[in-house]
């Protein structure tokens, strides 16, 4: 079930939302600059994964269609391309056209699989409700606070961290209190590099990517 929020409200600047406890606290600008609505792609993206995950999680063994969601979700909607520059950042100077090519490939499938391990446990009965935007600090992020309410009665919280590209609004990381996309392939591509060079930052994110397709195997 997805819970909507009101825009109206949103577009207030420093309005407080109600039931959340979080400050809207960012300009309408940021908002204008681009036609889209962030929050109606995060909610786009909870209803399809609801839909696709909810029946099948729990019944069937076969993760195929659920991967070639998250893979499609990924490939339109993430900027991938900057979230494997960024977590492979130490290595980057000295890397080729093609090395970088090679990343942005591994970002993109390295990404879906961590949302694949994310959203595994999603039931029809779960709410997605959507609590509030803010801007991070720095200013140049959207953060959209959502929750996930299981049929217990349990909740965990997920933020989405928005940029802008070119009039788009494209997730740069999915965080839990726990978890966070970037700093996962941020550490592996790190531990690979420093490792054994160029050479081991693929090879430990080729593995990570296969250890997902073998727990959660087509």
């Amino acid at each position: 079930m997805i819970q909507r929020i009101d825009r109206r409200a949103l577009l207030k600047a420093g309005t407080l939302l109600a039931g959340t406890g979080v400050s809207a606290g960012f300009s309408p600008l940021l908002l204008a600059q681009s036609a889209e609505d962030p929050v109606a792609i995060i909610e786009s993206f909870a209803r399809e994964i609801f839909e696709v995950f909810g029946p099948l999680n729990g019944v069937s063994e076969s993760y195929a269609s659920r991967r070639q969601l998250l893979q499609e979700i990924v490939n339109d909607r993430f900027a991938y391309d900057e979230m494997a520059e960024a977590a492979a950042a130490i290595a980057l100077p000295e890397m080729t056209d093609a090395e970088r090519r090679r990343l942005s490939a591994v970002g993109r499938d390295l990404v879906a699989e961590y949302l694949l391990f994310f959203f595994v446990n999603i039931q029809p009965e779960n709410q997605f409700v959507v609590n509030g935007l803010r801007r991070s600090r720095s200013g140049n992020r959207l953060m959209i606070d959502t929750t996930v309410i299981l049929e217990d009665g349990s909740k965990f919280s997920i933020i989405w961290h928005i940029v802008e590209r070119d009039g788009r609004y494209l997730v740069y990381d999915v965080r839990s209190i726990v978890f966070s996309v970037m700093n996962q392939v941020t550490d592996l591509a790190t531990e690979g590099y420093e490792t054994a060079g160029m050479y081991m930052l693929f090879r430990v994110l080729d593995r990570r990517i296969e250890s997902y397709r073998q727990k959660f195997p087509d």
